[in-house]
């Protein structure tokens, strides 16, 4: 189709890295609304407190809120395999209506069908197997126990002396029991109850059973509650773990209308932002590090501009310790020359001094970093506030879309009224802008209390951009020029390398800078200082280019050339300078009555 989009412009969405298990290793889950997220994790889960306090319900002074939401998995301890099932709302009697179920499972590098499974017989959905000591008599249909707890009429018996489908016929409590076929020895011994006797135990017994899965199969458990069955692998570690349709007799996988439903199938997704719920399948991981987890994150998914850390699971008051942060930080310091992402870290006031502190004592000149200053207390609770994430609500509710005028923001003067202010003072608030720690400040004019955000600055050396809204446009701007251009080489059947190929590159830029200079991020008719007219002139080798920066907001060139020791190749080479958006934090003037 002419003129389709192929590749999109980045959603600089929050992400947030999570211990949680519901969300699978090296994989991310996506959602619209803060119900999407209470329906997936619980309305009792961090992940649903922080989707609903402070992220989907903000709406930014441009009348814009975040759109999605992402959760990344980090493996903080070493996980087997396992399958969540979704919506088992089936009955009892949808169960022993099937004598010969199946259902494909894959644990490891083991794949079968496991069919034949008959629940004629089972009582209840949940009931496990359990052991109880009994003495059998030889040709004897009656047990002498010292308990009886937990048996019931009907339930199997399985051990040594007990013909295979022999089930409790009768009971004496704490006495004895009759079984409906005599026993063949006389002992003192354990017997198994319930073996056959429950859906969860069928289940069980038939994975159990397939020995040539080896220990990933022989090992693997079953629970079920909130009618939910799940599956947990016998190996802690990397480990495949998939579902198929059962392939003969009743297929109880889910995936087809089958009343009686283990749903294990289909699997949840997220479609262009659209969650639909189903079961979890989750791979076993090895323990990852920070670094790790960040590069899996970023390798299958880049659809996201600041990122933090979910304080559940990992025992501090601030989420991760110092050094694991620092981990994050240098991380994303590698790739700032790009502007890819922020960090969004969490201080108190007990730790916010040796935090903030040069790298690599603290976290201070690592670029792309935001410290906001917060109260939190483990453990998290609906009333926790999630000050760090301030940084990323802006962000994500930030409209760079095509059309949207002066809609850049200015982080500083941003209200959050669900959010205690933490800062009161002049003197403190001079502590923390001195070190670039934001934090919701509290300001009195005319006897009215005005709290809002302050004061939207990274960390960062002398050449990082550390005003927050710059750099977040900076990480649009990136993104949409590469999203132009891949869209002009995909939808062209070549780009010449001549004046026309020129053309076409320069023309795709326009179009990109055309919209910049609609929403605000580049900035007309800023006056440049001496030392940026020196630095200009010296880039571009053109002693009229800084005019065309100071009056049109921007300079560019594009030069087709052939690529270094690569003569039969070409590429196209562009220069773009342009002056940033600025914003006004503090206004004084002079009041004079004559």
């Amino acid at each position: 189709m002419l003129g389709q989009t192929l590749v999109g412009v980045r959603q600089l969405i929050l992400n947030l890295f999570t211990v949680n298990p519901l969300v699978p290793p090296q994989t991310y889950i996506t959602f619209s609304s803060a119900a999407e997220v209470g329906q997936y994790f619980g309305t009792s889960s961090e992940e649903y407190y922080r989707a609903v306090s402070n992220y989907f319900g903000w709406s930014s002074k441009s009348n814009s809120s975040p759109p999605l939401l992402q959760f990344s998995r980090w493996v903080n301890v070493a996980v087997a395999g396992s399958v969540l099932g979704y919506n088992a709302d089936t009955t009892l009697a949808d169960w022993q209506a099937v004598s010969n179920g199946s259902i494909g499972l894959t644990i490891g590098s083991h794949t079968t069908q496991l069919t034949g499974l008959n629940f004629t017989a089972v009582e209840s959905l949940s009931q496990a197997a359990f052991i109880l000591s009994g003495t059998t008599s030889n040709t004897s249909e009656t047990i002498d126990m010292a308990s009886t707890t937990g048996i019931v009429v009907g339930m199997s018996v399985t051990g040594p002396g007990i013909t295979a489908g022999a089930v409790v016929s009768s009971i004496i409590v704490n006495t004895s029991i009759n079984i409906s076929i005599a026993a063949t020895a006389s002992a003192t011994t354990n017997l198994t109850f319930g073996q056959n006797y429950s859906v969860l135990a069928v289940l069980l017994t038939a994975i159990n059973a397939y020995s040539t899965g080896g220990s990933d199969w022989t090992d693997a458990t079953m629970s079920y509650a909130n009618n939910n069955f799940t599956l947990t692998g016998g190996v802690v570690g990397p480990e495949a773990i998939a579902v198929q349709e059962g392939g003969t007799g009743t297929d109880i996988s889910g995936f087809t209308s089958a009343t009686a439903s283990i749903g294990w199938l289909p699997q949840a997704s997220t479609s262009g932002g659209v969650y639909t719920p189903g079961a979890i399948w989750s791979q076993g991981s090895a323990v990852e590090s920070i670094a790790t987890t960040l590069t899996n994150a970023f390798s299958a998914n880049n659809n996201w501009g600041t990122f933090a850390f979910c304080f559940t699971g990992i025992n501090t008051n601030a989420g991760l310790t110092l050094a694991q942060y620092q981990a994050a930080a240098e991380w994303n310091n590698a790739l700032v020359p790009n502007f890819q992402f922020k960090l969004l870290v969490p201080v108190t006031s007990a730790n916010a001094s040796t935090w903030s502190d040069a790298y690599p004592t603290g976290l201070g000149g690592l670029a792309g970093t935001c410290l906001t200053l917060t109260n939190y207390v483990a453990p998290v609770s609906s009333t926790t506030q999630f000050y760090e994430q301030c940084d990323g609500v802006i962000e994500a509710a930030t409209n760079y879309n095509p059309g949207a005028i002066n809609s850049v923001q200015n982080y500083m003067f941003q209200l959050f009224p669900l959010l205690t202010p933490l800062v009161s003072s002049d003197s403190l608030a001079n502590t923390y802008d001195a070190v670039n720690i934001n934090y919701i400040g509290v300001t009195q004019n005319a006897g009215q209390q005005i709290a809002f955000y302050q004061r939207g600055y990274l960390q960062g050396g002398p050449t990082a951009a550390l005003d927050s809204g710059v750099y977040a446009n900076e990480q649009w701007l990136k993104s949409a020029i590469t999203a132009a251009i891949m869209n002009l080489l995909l939808a062209q059947p070549y780009v010449p390398a001549n004046v026309q190929g020129q053309a076409q590159v320069t023309a795709t830029l326009q179009s990109v800078i055309q919209q910049a200079l609609l929403n605000g991020t580049i900035s007309v008719g800023k006056t440049l200082t001496t030392s940026q007219i020196q630095s200009i002139t010296t880039v571009t080798n053109n002693p009229l280019a800084w005019q065309q920066v100071q009056n049109a907001g921007f300079y560019l060139l594009v030069v087709i050339q052939p690529k270094p020791l690569q003569p039969t190749e070409y590429e196209a080479v562009y220069t773009l300078i342009y002056s940033k958006n600025d914003t006004i934090r503090f206004v004084m003037g002079n009041d004079d009555l004559i």
